[in-house]
Order: structure tokens, then C-alpha cells, then sequence
């Protein structure tokens, strides 16, 4: 694959082969990514070993307006743990 230079495009090339393994190890990350997916079309994935979960915006470089809220409520919500919810948008 090759990038056309697109935030669209970077979202396709964005694959994480660990993302399956950490999902069955930390099932509230597989809860979570079928929750925002369903609440957005942004491109959701791990870092690495699931450290992080980062996104994309679907259309263009911007996010719908309170899309990030939901999003970040939703974590909230979801997380068993004392996560760092929050978002870089820079």
C-alpha cells in the first residue's frame, strides 16, 4: 500500500498486528474500540502493545463537533482503570 497523502489515507495504511492479542488480553480495549467505532467513523488503533489508543478523523483534519466529548466520556466510562483520558489535537 502507499500513502496518497490524505489523513484518509494514512487511516487505511494504519494497522497494528498486536491490536487482536491485546484486545483478548484487556477485553474492555475490544469493548471500547466496538463503542468508538459505532459512536464515529474516525480511524481508531493501538500504539504499539496497547499503551495507547490513538484516532484519526474520517473526514479531513477535523473532527465533528463533540465528536471528541463523546469520545472521551465514552473512555471515561469504559475504563476499569485509571486511565489519562484526553486528547492532542495539535
Amino acid at each position: 500500500k502507499v500513502w496518497n497523502g490524505t489523513v484518509e489515507g494514512l487511516g487505511e495504511l494504519i494497522e497494528n498486528d498486536l491490536e487482536p492479542s491485546a484486545c483478548h488480553v484487556e477485553p474492555v480495549l475490544a469493548e471500547m474500540f466496538s463503542d468508538f467505532r459505532r459512536l464515529s467513523d474516525s480511524r481508531f488503533s493501538l500504539t504499539g502493545s496497547g499503551s495507547c489508543i490513538f484516532c484519526l478523523p474520517a473526514t479531513g483534519a477535523s473532527f465533528r463537533t463533540g465528536e471528541i466529548e463523546r469520545i472521551e466520556q465514552l473512555a471515561r466510562e469504559r475504563s476499569s482503570r485509571a486511565l489519562r483520558v484526553g486528547f492532542d489535537c495539535r
